[in-house]
């Protein structure tokens, strides 16, 4: 009962609007010259100030009818992160889209993408979910023993496509990989710093030390941002073991 109350409520404004557009002059009578007159009227101030106001109150008693309110727009915004060991891969592409499909997240954050340079639209195409896009940063870390580009790495971002992206400026470090995007939110905007730091087994890792003297650093340009900033990623760091030396040290810094 209510919904059909509000929805003839609805046709009433809407034809009330469609009468206000009719324009108020009065019948038109001709004289022997062969020239038009209309009768006199109201002054026009007047009859544009009723019009105003007949619109307001007409559309603030819509609002009042109960299932209606002006531009509604998101209230959160989701992020998730995951090392996904190539994105290129069916099966984790596949996974990425079913996982989207059932929580719609608003940003994916990716690492260890293992996307190279050379990756065709067509790779990036098989691996974007629909709505979705693809932001890659391959990894352009070179080995310690040879020139060849390194296999694995690279971050990235799956963006849902009703966010503006932002330019933001990138700082590149030897101990980690960092990627970065800004979004526009409905009141305000928000980075995102996505990193990824190599295990010691890896050849392209530095030492600890190194990681937190560079971290320091990153954390101070991300700071400097004049809005929020979210940093995430993997950082092959136990966090859970609050015994680990290197836990610890992180930790510290953060604090």
């Amino acid at each position: 009962m209510i919904g059909i109350v509000g929805l003839v409520l609805k046709l009433c404004f809407i034809f009330l609007l469609f009468m206000l557009e009719i324009p108020m002059h009065g019948p038109k009578i001709s004289d022997s010259g062969g020239l038009s007159r209309s009768h006199p009227q109201a002054p026009k101030s007047i009859c544009l100030s009723l019009h105003g106001m007949t619109r307001f109150f007409l559309l603030a008693f819509l609002l009042l009818s109960g299932d209606v309110e002006l531009n509604p727009c998101p209230t959160s915004f989701t992020v998730c992160t995951l090392n996904i060991r190539s994105i290129l891969h069916p099966l984790h592409s596949a996974a990425i889209s079913d996982f989207i499909d059932s929580h719609s997240p608003d940003l994916f954050c990716l690492t260890e993408t293992w996307i190279k340079p050379t990756a065709t639209f067509t790779e990036f195409a098989h691996c974007t979910p629909p709505n979705y896009s693809l932001l890659s940063f391959p990894s352009t870390s070179s080995s310690k023993n040879t020139s060849s580009q390194a296999l694995g790495g690279g971050t990235g971002f799956l963006i849902r496509e009703s966010f503006t992206q932002l330019l933001i400026s990138h700082t590149e470090f030897f101990s980690f990989e960092s990627s970065s995007v800004t979004l526009k939110l409905p009141h305000s905007k928000i980075s995102i710093f996505n990193i990824y730091r190599p295990p010691l087994s890896s050849t392209f890792s530095e030492p600890f030390s190194v990681f937190l003297d560079e971290f320091n650093s990153f954390h101070s340009f991300a700071a400097s941002a004049l809005h929020e900033f979210i940093t995430t990623g993997d950082f092959n760091i136990h966090l859970d073991n609050h015994s680990d030396h290197a836990t610890s040290l992180f930790c510290h810094r953060l604090t």
